[in-house]
């Protein structure tokens, strides 16, 4: 009788073995996917950032012409090399490759529509930043956040945006939800 209820107990443990062997690999794949989804939607708002960053530049350089003023120009020019150059690395780039950037936490909203480029107005932001620009949201919904109303955020910093000396950045929104502060 002992050896029959030894015998039933292995099987018994070789069955939960194998399910929970199943299940964490079921587990782990779904975590792989959804951290691929994450790094090709951050990709893709990165690539966004950028063609949003050589639009300014563009816009930069076209006015000191109009204006003939040659100040800063050549500084302006040799930026805009080094974004199509970044550009055309992250076109390249498989999402396989691309490291996922900065997470941030925190409590922000948008004072008109949400579209590319839109700035968040962040809990505890001042007039020197954090500036944060919109470059991507998930399942790119961005009429999901509606004006003036806060949200939990949980976003990357995909790109750094030029302004001046102070911290900016455009930024892929992972996810949000609804805050009671205002």
């Amino acid at each position: 009788m002992y050896r029959h209820f030894n015998w039933r107990f292995v099987i018994i443990l070789i069955c939960f073995m194998a399910v929970f062997t199943v299940n964490c690999f079921a587990e782990v794949i779904a975590q792989k996917d959804q951290q691929q989804d994450l790094k090709s939607a951050c990709l893709s708002a990165t690539i966004t950032a950028i063609n949003l960053e050589i639009d300014r530049y563009q816009q930069w350089i076209d006015l000191r012409k109009q204006q003939e003023d040659s100040k800063d120009l050549l500084e302006l020019q040799v930026r805009l090399i080094s974004l199509k150059a970044d550009l055309e690395k992250y076109r390249n780039m498989d999402s396989s490759e691309y490291v996922l950037p900065e997470k941030v936490h925190l409590r922000a909203c948008v004072q008109g529509k949400a579209v590319d480029n839109s700035a968040l107005v962040a809990e505890g932001m001042s007039k020197s930043g954090p500036f944060y620009h919109l470059a991507g949201i998930v399942s790119a919904n961005y009429a999901a956040l509606l004006p003036n109303e806060y949200y939990e955020m949980t976003f990357y910093k995909v790109y750094p945006r030029s302004y001046w000396y102070m911290d900016s950045d455009y930024i892929y929104i992972a996810a949000f939800s609804s805050s009671n502060f205002h």
